[in-house]
């Protein structure tokens, strides 16, 4: 099936009203005529909205003394906040990279954890502040745990229980009324080698499978189901700024946790499932994706059959805002094999790339991207700036193939124009 080529137009979860400093970046992409600001108009539906008022405050919350340090970094991980028990390790070696990039704060988090069924990597991309985020890396480890022990349900539904529990959580902290982030949930069952995956807005888990790739779908307003889904909301209307479909002109998606002021337009924390049997075998799997017309078949068709899982890769939407799932796939292929690997179309020089950053040769990397790119002037703007500061933002320093593969993910996507934070997640089988 014929994909996009590797690089996609910049968007942003929430709209941005204040102006950026320093140089305006775009994506590496040929450039379009410029067309005048035109007023939001929408597209199915037309409604004087008001966002409705916060929650009356029923006690205000202690205030923070001034010889109190605030903590300067939350925990990346749960095992630094409580020892584990110990118990056989998991098939899957995880490592994990987030950079602030060209935002203020960062406000993704992300999380991988291990029980003795389970092995689990969450990635949780905030908007409009931090906080929610970082409440559901805190919280989501101890309701699922909670839902697979004491209640004793399939992974599926104690996925569905953890996520409904959290998002109730969410939406009961008035704190948290105008803040929420997307989700993107992997678990691999240790014993019978079957992966669940969790999805809310568009964040994103890609699947390397032994002959292809497999990427969980986006709940944005320019998807048809989420758009024929809204239309029976009366307060709810899809509007285009900018070129990017926004819901009531706030939120570039339609699903996600918290945002308890958008739950009046349609805004649900409803998850969206997959589910494969995997295998250690190696032989293909007979599937002819030439005639598949869509991800939502792909998926269909890859869930009958048992597939042979190469790697997993959860990522916010910094990094598939910049990069398709089939370039992903071909670099994280490529620097698995330390060779050009291109099942997906995507350009060599693109793939080659990607291994010169593998292999921190940083400077042959910026002249096959200046070679490739010198007729874009703000492409050579971001080089100029990566040149200046390489380190600053984004680092290649371990030596862990899997937090080394995430590193050049972040990296070259923040080197092609991404305004956004960037977390990558990278799973490998042993």
């Amino acid at each position: 099936m014929q994909r996009p080529i590797a690089l996609r137009p910049l968007a942003s979860s929430r709209q941005q009203t204040s102006q950026s400093h320093g140089p305006q970046i775009q994506s590496l992409q040929p450039p379009r005529a410029k067309s005048p600001i035109k007023q939001v108009k929408p597209i199915y539906k037309a409604s004087a909205v008001q966002i409705p008022p916060k929650p009356i405050r029923r006690s205000e919350p202690a205030q923070r003394s001034d010889n109190e340090s605030k903590p300067e970094s939350k925990p990346e991980h749960l095992s630094a906040m409580e020892p584990q028990p110990s118990f056989d390790p998991g098939p899957l070696t995880f490592g994990c990279t987030s950079i602030l990039g060209r935002r203020n704060q960062n406000e993704d988090a992300h999380l991988t954890f291990e029980t003795h069924e389970i092995q689990c990597a969450c990635v949780f991309d905030g908007h409009g502040g931090p906080e929610v985020s970082t409440y559901c890396v805190q919280r989501f480890p101890f309701l699922l745990k909670a839902a697979l022990s004491e209640i004793g349900t399939s992974i599926r539904d104690a996925l569905k229980y953890a996520i409904s529990e959290l998002d109730k959580c969410i939406l009961q902290n008035w704190a948290f009324y105008e803040i929420g982030c997307t989700a993107t949930i992997f678990i691999m069952e240790k014993l019978s080698e079957r992966v669940h995956i969790a999805n809310i807005g568009d964040s994103k888990t890609v699947l390397g499978f032994y002959n292809r790739v497999f990427s969980t779908l986006d709940h944005k307003p320019t998807r048809q189901s989420e758009v024929n889904r809204l239309k029976k909301i009366p307060k709810s209307f899809i509007s285009e700024q900018n070129g990017i479909s926004r819901l009531n002109g706030n939120l570039s998606l339609t699903r996600s946790l918290g945002d308890a002021y958008m739950r009046q337009f349609g805004i649900i924390a409803d998850p969206e499932f997959y589910e494969f049997a995997i295998s250690s075998n190696e032989a293909e799997s007979k599937v002819n994706i030439s005639n598949i017309e869509s991800d939502q078949q792909l998926y269909q068709i890859l869930s009958q059959q048992t597939q042979q899982l190469k790697y997993c890769i959860l990522a916010c939407d910094g990094l598939f805002d910049i990069f398709t799932p089939e370039a992903v796939d071909d670099m994280v292929r490529s620097m698995l094999s330390n060779k050009v690997i291109n099942l997906n179309q995507t350009p060599e020089w693109f793939l080659k790339t990607a291994l010169l950053l593998f292999h921190d040769e940083f400077d042959s990397a910026l002249q096959l991207i200046k070679k490739q790119r010198a007729g874009n002037q703000m492409a050579q703007v971001n080089l100029q700036q990566m040149q200046q500061h390489p380190k600053i933002v984004a680092k290649i320093e371990s030596h862990e193939p899997t937090k080394r593969i995430g590193e050049v993910l972040t990296l070259y996507a923040y080197l092609s124009g991404c305004t956004d934070n960037i977390t990558v997640i990278v799973g490998i089988i042993q």
